[in-house]
């Protein structure tokens, strides 16, 4: 298919695409530097939203139900796509992670200022950057297990598979790091997901199903939850 570049945009089938800072696409907010700023500040957005809404009904609600309410609504809205932005750190991440604080004290009856890290292990929550980190391992364990896609399958690699890591890989399993040289593609899942599968123990790689690993998975990184 013929297509031109103008100043003003694509020009694809004789229609005219213009250029924009941001669009969406299935939900994910990307921008022309794949900062995910657009994307965290409208996740922000539907969060504290929700939190207004069932705001109105805190002191009638019982905890447990608030705490079923907030999985239910809004940890959703944490979790879409959190493998492709997973790699969050800094201000984006602290911003996040503020959107949760507040969900801890609105299902706890805690101040603005008062500390949640007793309430996380009270709920049994993970902060946010360790569900992702959680959630990358599960997806790469139900793609390593399964074979599929296929297109993200082969984007990791045994070590095994190259004879110069041959002898050490066959006992470990290890999953090649791919190169990297830009901050940006570090923080990819697949750069991510391989490190972190490298870390842990093969008995918890070898577990029987996702929601096994998921167990084993979080008990090891995170015992404290």
């Amino acid at each position: 298919m013929n297509y031109d570049v103008i100043a003003y945009g694509l020009v694809l089938a004789g229609k005219t695409i213009p250029i924009v800072n941001h669009a969406k696409n299935l939900g994910l907010m990307i921008d022309q530097t794949f900062s995910w700023k657009d994307h965290i500040s409208n996740v922000r957005k539907k969060v504290y939203y929700c939190l207004y809404t069932l705001g109105k009904f805190k002191k009638i609600f019982p905890m447990e139900l608030k705490r079923r309410l907030v999985e239910s609504l809004i940890f959703p809205h944490f979790d879409y796509c959190d493998h492709v932005y997973g790699g969050l750190s800094g201000e984006l991440g602290d911003s996040l992670q503020l959107a949760q604080n507040a969900c801890v004290r609105y299902v706890c009856n805690l101040k603005r200022y008062d500390h949640v890290s007793e309430s996380y292990s009270q709920l049994g929550w993970l902060k946010l950057d360790r569900r992702r980190e959680v959630h990358a391992l599960i997806l790469l364990f139900k793609i390593l297990h399964s074979q599929k896609p296929q297109y993200l399958r082969s984007a990791f690699r045994y070590l095994s598979e190259s004879s110069q890591y041959s002898t050490r890989s066959l006992n470990t399993r290890d999953l090649e790091i791919p190169l990297h040289r830009s901050m940006a593609y570090g923080k990819s899942f697949h750069v991510r997901a391989a490190r972190l599968w490298n870390s842990i123990p093969i008995e918890i790689r070898n577990a029987l199903s996702a929601t096994s690993f998921k167990v084993l998975v979080t008990e090891h990184l995170y015992p404290e939850a």
